[in-house]
């Protein structure tokens, strides 16, 4: 099986930094369900905030050691910073799926929010579908709506949108891993 893994976090205010390191144990626990090597699992990483960061691509680290150290140093882009999905879709786009990539392999991304986006993301999530990347919604607190989960996640929506808060972000977790369809996990807490 070879997927390129990639996952947008929340890093803008609408997170607190403690909820923030939660969103990146999320991460670890996600893709620590799936076989990450060279030739099967690729993970890359990005910040969602005013502005978007690529922690790094596909073909950077190839073993989960790698991965947890790179995630571990992670920095949180602050209280200031203002929740720009669109660019961060975009820039998923270039520097996850564009260009170099592997061929013939699935493309998946999962987007872990903590609240509402400031510029649109209608253009940025056409250009990833048209680009056959899958999108999944891990949304986290009560001040989203559907609509909003609706145009972010790939459809059929109801298969791909997990709405839950900060108590319940294991069982996301775990939901979400589930709908991937790479592996199968045992709950555990984060």
């Amino acid at each position: 099986m070879e997927v390129n893994l990639g996952f947008l976090v929340d890093g803008s205010k609408n997170v607190h930094q403690q909820n923030f390191a939660a969103l990146l144990e999320t991460v670890k626990y996600i893709y620590s369900a799936f076989p990450i090597s060279r030739h099967d699992v690729r993970v890359g990483l990005g910040i969602i905030s005013t502005n978007p960061e690529v922690i790094f691509r596909f073909d950077k680290y190839f073993t989960k050691t790698q991965i947890d150290m790179a995630v571990n140093d992670v920095d949180y882009p602050g209280s200031g910073s203002a929740a720009h999905v669109g660019k961060a879709l975009t820039a998923a786009k270039d520097l996850f799926y564009g260009t170099g990539n592997r061929k013939r392999v699935r493309k998946v991304l999962v987007v872990l929010l903590g609240g509402k986006y400031l510029d649109d993301v209608t253009e940025p999530i056409k250009t990833l579908r048209d680009s056959n990347v899958e999108v999944f919604c891990i949304a986290i607190g009560n001040n989203l709506d559907s609509t909003y989960l609706t145009t972010v996640a790939s459809m059929p929506t109801s298969l791909h949108s997990v709405v839950t808060d900060y108590d319940t972000l294991a069982e996301g977790a775990l939901e979400t891993i589930k709908k991937l369809e790479i592996a199968k996990v045992k709950y555990s807490k984060l």
